[in-house]
């Protein structure tokens, strides 16, 4: 049995009909070429055969010695597969329309306190005989690069490889003992030189302070149903826009969101004469650290929505970054969790204690960036084709953004609340627009030099 950890009992704490905390993963595959017409059933009857379940997908919630107020995790033996995997079929013509709506119902549903957090739904029916795997995973068991980590665990980079099996199935990687990840070493100042720029900043206007956020229609209570979007484009475009911009492809991410964003509320007459702030996850563990549970920071940016100018808008919220990352910077490696634990602490007590949206929130929404693999993935010979990775909503923030990478793509994929978006797919098409924009701004001032 093994005792959770403060911040990963948090999540359980926080779960509620209305905000169900875990996360899922979409992968979309492509059968081998020459495949037979039976290949996903006969890949379905592979992943249900998988009856050796490993840790952590065996693990499931028990009381530890301080009750259900700090729990544990004990291994069960008797895990009933068929529960936890399942097969279903999008409706004709089986686009990307069916296959979302699909998503966005098994995404709504909370897990079963009472069997290990994670389900696995092989979702088959698709255009062009196509099908994606669909993974949701607790939060209070795995942060999001754990679980990528043993997700893509069950993949090859080989199309070759066959008789793979499921997540559920693979060992778990040893777990070395590094220190938490100081992801902010290479050449940073003294702390007492980061306090002192911290403090400029603040006074500058460009470090944002959590809980200052103007009233704005992403800060509402919610409730379950959950709509989801994504978009896909060229990680090379991207990142060459970047360097015309001079700014890196986080800073080109966080604008894109923030213009998205400006244009969707100023559409409906409800655009802050002040800018949003948006957390920003810092992973904390190193490179080689392969221990499961969270281990989290958080940057707090200015999103510069109240900016008309597009590339004012863009060099604001590079300040806002950099003020944020000298911030950090000026706080003790071990401290920075307990940083991110105490200014959200207001918050999460409001959550715990059933004020829902009325609780004070500390931003507006979350951009989060999890890093994906760069070359093409397979599974038993399937191509996967697009890698989507969604996420879940507290009282107080509708919407929250995953930034991932995979195979020569950057995808932005939204999940939202569905009653209180209710149009929420503008957005997609605005994070179009706004690439577009700068694209061409700063194209045309390359050619023009």
């Amino acid at each position: 049995m093994r005792l959770m950890s403060p911040m990963d009992s948090i999540w359980l704490l926080l779960e509620s009909p209305d905000t169900p905390m875990h996360f899922g993963t979409l992968m979309i595959f492509s059968p081998p070429a020459g495949s037979p017409g039976d290949f996903v059933e006969t890949l379905v009857g592979r992943m249900r055969s998988a009856r050796d379940v490993r840790a952590p997908w065996n693990q499931r919630l028990a009381s530890g010695p301080f009750g259900q107020r700090l729990p544990a995790l004990r291994e069960d033996p008797h895990i009933d597969v068929d529960h936890h995997f399942r097969y279903l079929a999008v409706p004709p013509p089986g686009g990307r329309r069916e296959l979302m709506d699909v998503v966005c119902r098994l995404h709504s549903r909370p897990l079963d306190f009472d069997r290990p957090l994670w389900e696995c739904h092989l979702i088959g029916g698709l255009e062009d005989d196509r099908f994606a795997i669909y993974t949701k995973i607790h939060h209070g068991l795995l942060d999001g690069g754990s679980a990528s980590r043993l997700l893509f665990g069950m993949l090859s980079r080989s199309h070759r490889t066959r008789n793979m099996v499921p997540m559920w199935a693979i060992a778990p990687p040893e777990q070395s003992n590094n220190a938490p990840n100081d992801q902010l070493r290479t050449q940073r100042p003294s702390r007492f030189r980061a306090s002192v720029q911290s403090l400029g900043s603040l006074l500058a206007g460009s470090l944002a302070v959590p809980y200052t956020d103007p009233p704005n229609i992403l800060r509402e209570g919610l409730t379950a149903p959950r709509d989801i979007s994504f978009r896909e484009f060229d990680l090379a475009q991207f990142k060459y826009v970047a360097k015309l911009a001079d700014c890196t492809v986080n800073d080109l991410v966080l604008y894109v969101c923030s213009s998205a964003l400006r244009r969707f509320l100023e559409e409906r007459s409800c655009l802050p004469d002040r800018p949003l702030t948006v957390a920003v996850p810092v992973n904390l563990r190193s490179a080689g650290d392969e221990r499961l549970g969270n281990a989290l920071a958080q940057l707090y940016v200015n999103l510069a929505t109240n900016v008309a100018d597009p590339i004012d808008r863009l060099q604001a919220i590079k300040r806002s970054v950099a003020a944020a990352k000298t911030q950090l910077e000026a706080v003790p490696e071990r401290a920075r969790m307990l940083q991110t634990l105490a200014v959200t602490a207001p918050y999460m007590l409001g959550m715990v204690a059933g004020l829902g949206g009325h609780a004070p929130a500390p931003y507006s929404l979350n951009i989060s960036n999890v890093p994906g693999p760069p070359a093409p993935l397979y599974f038993n010979g399937a191509r996967m084709e697009s890698l989507v990775p969604l996420s879940f909503l507290m009282h107080g923030g509708a919407l929250i953004v995953i930034c991932t990478s995979y195979a020569g793509k950057l995808v932005l994929a939204i999940t939202a609340a569905r009653e209180q978006l209710p149009e929420f797919d503008d957005i997609g098409d605005h994070l179009d627009d706004a690439f577009e924009e700068i694209s061409r701004l700063f194209t045309e001032t390359e050619t023009a030099r």
